[in-house]
């Protein structure tokens, strides 16, 4: 989850929204591709166990968009705001 003060949100938009997209293809392509995203993290992490880490990612990616309609999905509620997400999906 992505956390900005309202004046952020409200000054610095279309920066929030930026980070929020370049999260979310990050995610969906770790999603789509867990061997290359356990391979990119292996070859920056000193130390990194590979199996650990794989067995790790086919674990928790499925809860990245369970029961959403996209990454970053959210339900209205107090302090969110859905917009940022579906505006990050925008022009993609």
């Amino acid at each position: 989850m992505l956390c900005v003060d309202p004046e952020v949100l409200d000054q610095e938009r279309s920066k929030v929204v930026a980070v929020a997209r370049a999260l979310a293809r990050g995610y969906t392509q770790a999603q789509l591709e867990p061997d290359e995203a356990v391979a990119a993290m292996d070859g920056q992490v000193p130390g990194l166990s590979h199996d650990q880490l794989s067995t790790e990612l086919d674990e928790v990616a499925p809860t990245w968009t369970a029961g959403a309609k996209f990454f970053g999905e959210l339900s209205a509620g107090p302090g969110r705001d859905p917009t940022v997400a579906a505006d990050a999906r925008k022009d993609q």
